[in-house]
């Protein structure tokens, strides 16, 4: 197994489970961590647990990545489509 795991990724969801009250946290990682999601996918099959710090990283340059305010509004009009690709666009460009 790998001696450490890098990569960068955002937060998308943090809630506490119901049933045992365990944490659980998702993740999105961008496309070019294929690598990390076979090492991470290894450990998870080996039965290995992670011990993990996490370094905050805010991008200077990039404003709120939920900031698409104005799509949204539009899109109870219009067509959806695009949306999605360019907040995809917007990650990708963030790597």
């Amino acid at each position: 197994m790998p001696e450490l795991i890098e990569f960068t990724a955002q937060i998308i969801k943090v809630q506490q489970l119901q049933n045992d009250l365990a944490v659980r946290i998702t993740l999105d990682l961008p496309e070019s961590c294929i690598m990390q999601m076979a090492q991470l996918a290894e450990c998870k099959r080996a039965g290995a647990l992670l011990q993990v710090k996490a370094e905050p990283f805010v991008p200077e340059l990039i404003d709120n990545l939920t900031g698409f305010d104005d799509e949204t509004e539009k899109s109870a009009e219009g067509d959806t489509s695009g949306m999605d690709s360019r907040r995809l666009d917007l990650r990708r460009s963030k790597q």
